[in-house]
This record gives C-alpha cells, structure tokens and sequence, in this order.
C-alpha cells in the first residue's frame, strides 16, 4: 500500500510513475543534502503531481519540482530565506499570496503540513494536516463535491451535531487553518458533507448526485440538530 493510494482512487485517472520527475527528486536531494520525506518522493515520482495540485485547489501554485527546497532570494520582501535549514520544506502558495503550505521535515516519513498565512504574527507556521497524504488526499477529496450541491451559510456547527454526523456517516480526514480554522468531512450512501469553520460561521457544502438524495441529505443533516436558513442557494462548490 501506497501513502496516497487512497487520494489516488479519487482521481478519474491514476497518474503514471516518472522516471523524469524521479531523477529531477535525486537531484533536489542531492544539492538540498536531505533525503525528501517517503510520502513526498512518493507523491512527486507521479507524472503531473504538481498539475494534479493545482487543479484540485482553488487555482494555486505548487512549488516547480524543480525548484522544491531552493532558497529564497527575497521572501516577502524581508530578504533571504532558507526554509530547508529551518526544517520546512514549502511545496505551495496560495493563488493571491495569502498563504503558503509547508511539511515539516522532521524526520517522519509521512510529515505533518503546516501553513503560514499573511495576517498571522511572527511568521507562525500553523498545524494544518496531520500527514502530506491527508493533506493531498483533502485537496482531491474537497474537489470531487459536484452534482446536486446546496451551499449554506450558517452559525458555528456545535459540537453535539458533528458527533451525529460522526455516528451516521463516514468522516474523513479534517484540516486546520486555511481555507477555514477547521474543515470538517462526512461522507455516505448519500452524498457528501463539507463543513468550513470559521470562528462565529460556517459554510456547509452537500453534494448528491440527485436532487432526492440531496433532499435526504439535507433532512439527515437537520436531524442533526443543523438549523439551514430558507436562503440557502445552490451554487459550484468550491
């Protein structure tokens, strides 16, 4: 079993080993002097990996395999930077340079994800994914809502209603910090569940592939104890 066999099953077609994306891995190890992460070189040995990022976010930009790990000259404007020194290895920026994901080289061969975000003090890296592969497979997972889709805005989601949808549906991996303080997954027989946290509000997403089941959806979810305005729209999930 591979690190990202399950985001892989998620993809409408399973991307090639590459044998130039390898060498260009050995490359980086070898000027960088570090032995990438499993689950990193794992990833990065896939053909279009980088592409394949991009296209299951909202548009943002993956680090050229490349240039993973290369110092930067003039890191917002504050000079030099070498992250790799510091044990972060930054692989993606966010489309409007909001923020900046980043694993922790810490000598684990599934490491964790952090992200520095713009508004934060001190250039705090922010636990964001347990392991690389829960963060990849989140990003493939985030992108597969689609079909009968109900978007809502609404107030803090209690914690007595993430239980209930604990206890109906499957929950898969959470994440923290951006795009939401935490965003939370359920799937089922259903459909599927996102939730965004922020602080005072959160976004629900409900995604069916038929209008009854996103009807059902919506009733499992009240049962739940989620009160839905009667202004919720349809719109793409995103």
């Amino acid at each position: 079993m591979g690190y990202h066999d399950a985001a892989i099953q998620l993809l409408m077609k399973r991307p090639e080993s590459s044998s130039s994306a390898t060498a260009v891995l050995n490359e980086r190890e070898r000027e960088l002097g570090i032995k990438l992460p499993e689950s990193v070189r794992e990833w990065y040995s896939l053909r279009d990996s980088g592409e394949i990022l991009r296209q299951h976010s909202n548009s943002d930009y993956p680090v050229p395999l490349n240039a993973l790990g290369k110092p930067e000259p003039d890191w917002c404007g504050e000079g030099p930077r070498d992250f790799v020194h510091e044990g972060l290895l930054v692989f993606m920026g966010e489309n409007e340079g909001v923020c900046d994901w980043a694993v922790r080289l810490d000598g684990s061969p599934d490491p964790p994800v952090v992200v520095q975000i713009d508004t934060a003090p001190n250039e705090v890296w922010l636990p964001c994914a347990d392991r690389f592969s829960t963060f990849v497979f989140c990003q493939i997972w985030d992108r597969t809502l689609g079909g009968e889709t109900l978007v809502s805005h609404e107030p803090e989601v209690s914690s007595t209603a993430l239980k209930c949808l604990h206890d109906r549906l499957q929950e898969r991996p959470r994440t923290y910090a951006w795009p939401a303080q935490a965003t939370y997954r359920f799937e089922g027989s259903l459909g599927q569940i996102r939730i965004r946290q922020n602080y005072t509000q959160a976004w629900w997403a409900l995604a069916s592939k038929s209008q009854d089941a996103l009807s059902a959806m919506l009733q499992l979810v009240e049962g739940c104890g989620a009160v839905f305005d009667k202004k919720d729209y349809r719109a793409p999930v995103g």
